[in-house]
């Protein structure tokens, strides 16, 4: 984890460039794309809140 303190601009792009150039991460980050693109988050959300209305 990196300290708040030490979360500059320069030290951000280094990590997300470090991150991004990571072939395992990228790999991981498009399943997880798919698999939320997949999802119908809203209706879900829309359900649960209709189901605690009526409550």
């Amino acid at each position: 984890m990196v300290p708040r303190s030490a979360l500059t601009a320069d030290a951000v792009a280094a990590l997300l460039a470090a991150v991004t150039g990571e072939p395992t991460h990228r790999e991981r980050a498009g399943a997880l794309a798919a698999r939320l693109s997949s999802e119908d988050g809203v209706g879900t959300a829309v359900a649960l809140l209709e189901r605690l209305a009526d409550e």
